[in-house]
């Protein structure tokens, strides 16, 4: 393949050569994509075995299914991106022409018996170029769509700038001509560029130099224009295609960091760069969830380098510390990560970029999966290392005297046949650390001994070597090996002992006494000393501080004692040394006797993470040194003052103190961190030990080292000393609050943003803590749920002062006058006993009559609420009772489908005559807004909303009624943000339907009818959203539902309708023909072969869900899926029969399919036994489709066939009593608004629905998910459990069968 630009240039000026004229830029920036993709992937790309077609005509049928209609419109040329060199001269060499149809190549004469000229891997080759292209791997690169106008910018003066004002950048003649170096063909023309700061745009068009150059900086000007065009055209789309919120909440998140990172670097200043083709290639790291973009200009812009973005939250230090704008790394120039964020937005917002599926894949992926992974691929099976000796062997440690210094080497000893060992043969020890299979107590021994030492050159220091053996069960001396040595600590005390009317200095260990020369030639190095005793096989190592070993040196020079009037200057130096070392005096130079101190000391040393590091010790004397508790010296002299005195430790107790010292304290949970001491990393865990210790000041001095600032525990907030504020805003109130403590207050802002983070301590200042109490901090986390934080304040909904005032004791809290205000409509609202409204004509059900009460009462107090009944039970006519009773208040709004328009038209003409309807649609709707008044009916529908957003936003309406509300479940989509803006008295949703898929459509809708109540979305999201949908809390589950019980009312038919006749639902299994079961599984097994090539494909669910299409067509008729099949369908023939007995019978039956293709082959079916038929679908104009509901009312035809979609929602259908769905559709809240249109209150005849499901096919494991998928709005309607969304490889189960 081809490995340079230079020979990718040649490359494809061959190919235009063959196709007779000059690729535009876009085709070449094609090619190089494509050329670079098979330069890295070629190798692996081949069709397998399995799969490949053996012919022409294989071939090109399977292209025909995977490719269709594109074989006659795309040239053949198109293949050649994914064609290598030996495909690529077969194309050439048996094509007529490059831009004749793909389709030509197969019909041409001759090449139907192409295979048999080709060798094997030239055959594959060529399949696997068609293939590739017919998957459609060819997309535009993420460039292209950045500087794709329709033409490229002129050269001369006046067309110019038509082009300019006709793509509306008139104003990049004005940039900087540096702009345009990335874009510069030539190394010249860059540095030209970057050179000329005073020079614009204009100037590089208007031929700044003369010749190549000029010509060359013209160019990249025009370039460049063409890219401002184009990104002017991306912007306007970005700001549409960002406005989509992700319905996947690990998405949603990624999206927002990313968003911050975005934010991050236009804050910096940094602009939008245009970059050629070759420097914007992305790509994913699966391993690393990073998306890179590498870069390398062949005229050195820039050099070489590489941007990348985290698609997650990283914990591991190495991301941490190169990250500058959350979870980014840049190497050089920031505008290239500019790019690459983009672009890494638009996949994640956009499902048909190449990049989506692959990213949305890898973030759905739990963190628990992903570690999984990691420890599969890196942990492999060990056998462990091989024994380092034969068997019958062992390596020992031998010590000896060499020139009176303790020495060690290695041995290894063989197993005698009469019992015991060999006395050894010496080993290299500087081989042993690297050992496999070495035990770890005999490699730390090796390395000590291999490590240099300075008092013993060439060899280990020894006291490090000795230091590992203590406790080794393999040390033997050199002359008696057969007899283990005991390795051991001891201690050094410092004796006075008199002698012939002298003091002499004198060394103990345990209970031998040493002279001073026998201490100092015992040093090994200058930390320790070794004292053999072969007669009794022990080895005494002695940590010799340097203060005892130059007493020792100084008394075996001398060999003197002290006389008397020595005493004072002796005892001054005996307090300097180490609290380890002990000292025992004669009578008459101890003092006066103290008691010890028994009192724990514990010094605290704050941690870089924000814990302590916590050492228990004991102070025997006051000012004295500090001893580890029940160790060291018992005996402990020093002055009191200018006094001498000493003390006897009692080293039993001062272990029990320190250990209920240790209980009391909670020190157990911390991690050891050497002798006496342990480590709290958990800043928590360390306040909640300054707070024991501040409750108990008696158990422990506390020390901090001097040159650190001590913390304190300062005070507790609690419900005694809290006091809270409200003050009212716009759409809800603030809360302001404090609490005094000892020293200073704590503001409620910061108390709740601890609890928010789970702490139960609040830093006020250096070294200064606030405790949260526990009372308060279980109160005050149960108003976390409607408690939220927006625009740096505390904030709740108007709506929920009552759960607040729940929490919080009256006389804590001091409410403002608008607060009091709502409070006392809210207990009105209780005592509100209203009758219904005058106007309304019309005979009410007791359900009705509660639901007019309910909404007057709500309406009363609150901004806004949801009706959310069954289908058919009335949410019309209780939503005008409701308008009747606020007319004089003004108008009130309607805002539905456009096909509901009429309906409510006629409804507020039947049941409310006094109501006018207007219905705010058509070119002359700008004059009515002027015109509105209290008693009008306002009607438009949501497209009409947003158009005229400016205007209505203008007008107070007393009512805002928003049926069909499911509409504004996507809180970024434009209906939905302009539905915030109306100025309404009160804002009604109906929707029988107000959670259908995840918890952000529920956020969405309360987000317009009452502000505030469910928080911001990154508060309800955390609080809400992942703890139900993800970690299925079903506490939390149950508070959100009792937040929303006060603003939404649900019934169904079977509570409040026991009248309704019943409804009853069949499922008839259709057994497919042994032509359709053959047609089905070889489709099933082609599409998981497809499948199983495309395991790390990006497009893998798209792919996964256009084969489960494809096999629910293929459920229903053989045609749907090859045209031209003669294969009957078992399911028309069923339907048929039963289309007979309906209508024999004399009922008269709704007809539903997703599949308006298959819902043609049974109308045509149904008119050729001449039997009427009505029909309707999306393309049906709205008058049309009402004209077709009154023709069916009146009894006309006994089938009504609707697409599911179309008819789903607004239609009264009631003539009919039977239902059948023809196909089963994912969602069952579809299929049941359908079924609906009959079964509803006017209904006076027991309807049916009918499912054709076929039997052993996708259809039954979607009837199997259709009651997992009820259970997620029952899961917070109605309390049930709830599910997860399908991942790809759920659907894969499906496919698999």
């Amino acid at each position: 393949m081809h490995e340079s630009l230079p020979a990718f240039d040649a490359w494809v000026r061959s190919w235009e050569l063959a196709a007779g004229r000059r690729f535009s830029p876009p085709l070449r920036r094609l090619f190089h994509e494509s050329w670079k993709k098979r330069r890295r992937a070629l190798s692996g790309a081949r069709v397998p075995p399995v799969s490949l077609p053996q012919s022409m005509q294989e071939l090109e049928s399977r292209l025909f299914s995977l490719a269709g209609e594109r074989m006659v419109h795309e040239p053949l040329v198109s293949v050649l991106m994914h064609a290598d060199h030996s495909a690529s001269r077969v194309l050439h060499d048996h094509g007529r022409a490059l831009r004749d149809p793909v389709e030509d190549f197969f019909t041409r004469r001759g090449n139907s018996e192409l295979r048999d000229f080709l060798s094997q891997n030239e055959w594959e080759a060529v399949v696997s170029a068609f293939l590739s292209w017919a998957g459609g791997d060819d997309e535009a690169s993420y460039v292209e769509a950045l500087d794709a106008v329709d033409d490229a910018p002129p050269e001369r003066g006046a067309e110019l700038r038509a082009w300019l004002a006709e793509h509306e950048v008139e104003e990049a003649l004005q940039h900087p001509l540096a702009l345009v170096a990335p874009l510069a063909p030539t190394f010249r023309a860059r540095d030209k560029a970057l050179r000329s700061p005073s020079s614009t745009i204009a100037d590089g068009l208007g031929g700044i130099l003369p010749g190549r150059l000029g010509n060359d900086l013209q160019a990249a000007a025009r370039s460049y224009l063409a890219w401002v065009a184009g990104r002017r055209k991306l912007d306007a789309r970005r700001e549409q295609l960002w406005q989509r919120v992700p319905d996947s909440p690990r998405v949603a998140a990624a999206v927002d960091r990313i968003r911050g990172v975005l934010d991050a670097l236009r804050d910096r200043g940094v602009a939008p760069l245009p970059l050629p083709a070759a420097e914007t290639e992305v790509e994913v790291d699966p391993r690393e969830l990073l998306v890179r973009m590498s870069f390398s200009h062949p005229h050195g812009y820039g050099g070489h380098g590489e941007a990348w973005i985290s698609l997650v939250e990283r914990t591991d230090e190495r991301a941490r510390a190169s990250l500058d704008s959350d979870k980014v790394q840049e190497r050089r120039h920031p505008e290239r990560l500019g790019v690459l964020t983009e672009r890494v937005l638009d996949a994640l917002h956009d499902p048909d970029d190449r990049l989506h599926d692959e990213l949305r894949v890898l973030l759905e992926k739990p963190r628990w999966d992903r570690l999984l992974a990691e420890l599969e691929r890196e942990v492999q099976p060990d056998a462990g290392p091989p024994p380092p000796f034969e068997e019958g062997e062992r390596l020992v440690w031998r010590i000896a005297r060499t020139e009176g210094e303790p020495t060690v080497e290695a041995a290894i000893q063989k197993r005698r046949k009469r019992g015991g060992w060999t006395k050894g043969r010496v080993t290299e020890a500087r081989e042993l650390p690297y050992q496999p299979g070495l035990d770890v107590r005999d490699r730390r021994v090796a390395e000590a001994l291999v490590s240099p030492g300075r008092f013993a050159p060439g060899r280990g220091g020894l006291g490090a070597v000795f230091e590992a053996l203590i406790g080794h069960p393999r040390v033997i001396f050199t002359e008696t090996s057969q007899r283990p040595v005991r390795v051991k600590r001891g201690q050094v005390s410092v004796s006075l002992v008199e002698r012939d009317e002298a003091t002499w200095i004198r060394f103990r260990l345990q209970d031998e006494v040493f002279e001073p020369h026998e201490m100092a030639a015992a040093r090994v190095e200058p930390r320790h000393a070794i004292f053999l005793d072969e007669a009794s096989s022990v080895v005494t190592v002695v940590d010799l501080p340097d203060s005892v070993l130059a007493m020792a040196e100084a008394c075996a020079r001398w060999e003197t004692g002290l006389p008397a009037d020595a005493d004072d200057t002796l005892l001054k130096l005996l307090y300097r040394l180490p609290p380890s070392v002990g000292v025992e005096l004669p009578p008459r130079l101890r003092g006066a006797p103290r008691d010890p101190d028994q009192r724990p000391v514990l010094r605290l040393e704050p941690l870089p993470g924000g814990g302590l590091r916590v050492t228990v010790a004991m102070r025997p004397l006051p000012g004295g040194a500090v001893q580890p508790p029940g160790e060291g010296p018992t005996q402990i002299v020093g002055l009191d003052g200018s006094e001498r005195v000493h003390t006897v430790r009692d080293l039993p107790a001062e272990r029990r103190l320190a250990e209920q010292v240790g209980i009391a304290l909670g020190l157990d949970a911390g991690e050891s961190d050497g002798p006496h001491t342990v480590r709290l990393d958990e800043p928590e865990d360390a306040l909640e030990l300054l707070h024991r210790m501040r409750e108990q000041p008696d158990l422990a001095t506390v020390e901090w080292p001097e040159d650190q600032t001590p913390w304190r525990v300062v005070g507790s907030a609690g419900f005694g000393n809290l006091k809270v504020r409200s003050k009212k805003l716009t759409d809800w109130f603030a809360l302001e609050g404090e609490a005094e403590l000892d020293e200073g207050k704590v503001r409620l802002a910061q108390i709740m943003a601890a609890l928010r983070e789970g702490r139960r301590y609040v830093k006020l200042g250096k070294g200064r803590f606030a405790r949260i109490e526990d009372d308060l901090r279980t109160r005050l986390n149960a108003a976390q749920d409607v408690v939220f934080e927006e625009a740096g304040e505390l904030g709740v909904s108007g709506a929920a002062i009552g759960e607040l005032e729940a929490i919080l004791p009256e006389d804590r809290f001091e409410a403002d006058a608008e607060w009091l205000e709502t409070k006392k409509r809210l207990e009105a609202a209780s005592e509100l006993h209203p009758e219904v409204p005058e106007g309304l004509r019309a005979d009410l059900r007791s359900y009705q009559r509660e639901g007019i009460t309910w909404l007057e009462r709500v309406a009363s107090w609150a901004s806004g609420a949801c009706l959310a009944d069954d289908m058919g039970l009335g949410k019309t006519l209780q939503a005008l009772a409701l308008a009747l009773e606020r007319q004089s208040d003004g108008p009130t709004l309607v805002v539905c489908p456009t096909s509901l328009s009429d309906n409510w038209r006629k409804e507020c003409e039947r049941f409310s005559p006094t109501l006018r309807p207007r219905i705010y649609r058509g070119p002359d709707r700008g004059t009515m807004v002027s015109t509105f008044a209290p008693g009008d009916l306002v009607i438009t529908s949501y497209d009409i909303l947003l158009r005229d957003i400016d205007a209505l936003r203008e007008v107070h309406f007393a009512l805002t009624v928003f049926d069909e509300a499911h509409a504004l479940k996507n809180p970024e989509a434009a209906r939905t943000k302009a539905a915030r803006q109306l100025d309404a008295g009160f804002r009604l949703a109906l929707t029988g339907t107000p959670l259908e898929n995840h918890l952000g459509e529920l956020w969405s809708l309360y987000s317009i009818l009452v502000p505030g109540l469910l928080g911001p979305w990154k508060h309800f999201r955390a609080r809400f959203a992942i703890p139900i949908e993800r970690d299925n809390d079903l506490a939390k589950r149950e508070r959100l539902r009792e937040l929303l019980r006060p603003f939404l009312l649900r019934r169904t038919k079977a509570q409040v309708a026991p009248e309704l006749p019943p409804r009853t639902e069949v499922v008839r299994s259709i057994e497919l023909s042994d032509d359709e079961r053959a047609l089905y599984e070889a489709e099933r097994r082609q599409a998981l072969e497809q499948l199983a090539a495309k395991a790390e494909d990006p497009k893998k669910r798209f792919a996964v869900l256009g084969a489960l299409t494809r096999l629910r067509r293929l459920a229903c008729h053989p045609t749907l899926v090859h045209p031209e099949s003669r294969v009957s369908s078992s399911k028309l023939t069923e339907l048929m029969e039963l289309a007979a007995d309906l209508r024999r019978e004399g009922h008269r039956s709704l007809v539903f399919s997703q599949f308006t293709t298959h819902l043609a082959i049974v109308r045509r079916a149904l008119e050729a036994k001449g039997w009427e038929v009505l029909y309707l679908d999306g393309s049906t104009p709205a008058a049309k489709r009402g004209e077709l509901v009154d023709r069916w009312q009146r009894g006309e035809a006994p089938f009504f066939l609707i697409s599911l979609k179309a008819g789903g929602t607004g239609l009264n259908l009631t003539a009919a009593d039977t239902v059948i769905h023809l196909d089963p559709w994912w969602n069952p809240a579809v299929e049941d608004q359908a079924s609906d249109r009959t079964h509803r209150i006017g209904q006076d005849k027991p309807v049916t629905v009918v499912r054709l499901v076929s039997q052993g096919t996708i259809e039954e494991a979607v009837m199997q998910l259709h009651e997992q998928k009820r259970e997620l709005a029952r899961g917070i309607l109605e309390g049930a459990e709830t599910n997860a969304k399908l991942s790809v490889d759920d659907l894969l189960e499906l496919l698999e069968g």
